[in-house]
């Protein structure tokens, strides 16, 4: 998720089920999955991003990346700050329960 204008929120639900692929459209298009919910977690999210990261962003913009990892006992989470030069992303400032994973 990136934000690169729009508000940080409070928190994220995230929640992920047994078997998405059973899925279908209503007949607004939406995705509905009918299979269980087996995992289900609230996360805070604008409280643990420290504030020099969105003071960075403000004085040289950027977007505020937000990275989750689903494990089988929780849900981690980590951001960083994205911006694109040669029109490559670069991203700068991690943080949160992990780091980003470089090949």
């Amino acid at each position: 998720m990136s934000f690169p204008g729009g508000k940080v929120p409070e928190t994220v639900r995230v929640t992920w089920r047994e078997n998405d692929s059973e899925g279908y459209r209503d007949q607004a298009g939406r995705i509905r999955y009918s299979a269980q919910i087996v995992g289900d977690y609230t996360i805070p999210i604008a409280s643990r991003i420290p504030d020099e990261v969105v003071d960075e962003i403000r004085r040289n913009g950027g977007g505020l990346r937000l990275k989750f990892r689903l494990k089988t006992d929780g849900v981690l989470f980590g951001w960083d700050i994205e911006r694109f030069e040669g029109g490559m992303p670069r991203h700068l400032m991690p943080g949160g329960d992990f780091l980003q994973t470089w090949y």
